[in-house]
């Protein structure tokens, strides 16, 4: 079971009873930044249907296809919100892009501050690695959970959003790197990739540290 809590206010349930109900505790100051994170997955689920004929990823590049570039852009390749389409396939490559951002520089994009620095930092120190052990991810040793967002406890403090069949966004503060998949493995579950996909990850980001 889950519950948020305000806890601006002191009201409703303490956290200490709400855990001894075995109920989930989210402080709601920590929506802000998973509440933007459902809206991506939930659009990723049916890019496929979006998509129409499948554009390949050099052909959806989102520099290649020209969105949001110039000032301003030209006004068929802005992106804006809340016009409808700009979570549909291509424009989703320079969306998610920028969502990822949001994580890697503490909630704030192009100077604007969209939601509270301590958001990141507390998905960034991560759950009860005892109980996320119990729950049996053999392929993430040491990880835990936090507020939707995997934490991997690593040296470069790495975490993730994942999703089904493969979708993922990799965080990795130390390297400034953030790594978007947007996947279509036959398997939903991510055990099966995590052998291949996770030192890959790891491989790039020590590539770029070493630059």
């Amino acid at each position: 079971m889950v519950e948020t809590m305000d806890t601006s206010d002191g009201g409703g349930s303490s956290r200490k009873d709400m855990e001894a109900k075995g109920m989930l505790y989210v402080d709601r100051s920590l929506l802000s930044g998973a509440i933007g994170m459902l809206a991506v997955w939930g659009v990723l689920s049916n890019t496929a249907a979006q998509s129409g004929t499948p554009l390949s990823a050099r052909d959806s590049d989102p520099v290649k296809l020209g969105w949001m570039t110039g000032f301003p852009p030209p006004p068929d390749k802005r992106i804006m919100q809340p016009e409808s389409d700009f979570f549909s396939f291509p424009k989703l490559r320079w969306t998610v892009c920028h969502i990822r951002e949001l994580m890697l520089n503490g909630g704030e994009i192009n100077g604007k501050r969209l939601f509270p620095e301590t958001v990141v930092e507390t998905i960034q120190n991560g759950g009860d690695k005892e109980a996320f052990a119990k729950a049996g991810y053999k392929t993430l040793p040491g990880g835990s959970y936090r507020s939707m967002w995997w934490v991997f406890h690593n040296s470069h403090g790495a975490f993730a959003a994942r999703g089904v069949h493969g979708q993922t966004i990799y965080v990795d503060p130390t390297a400034e790197m953030v790594i978007v998949r947007l996947a279509s493995f036959p398997t939903a579950k991510h055990a099966k990739m995590d052998p291949t996909s996770l030192p890959a990850d790891q491989a790039v980001a020590e590539y770029l540290r070493e630059d």
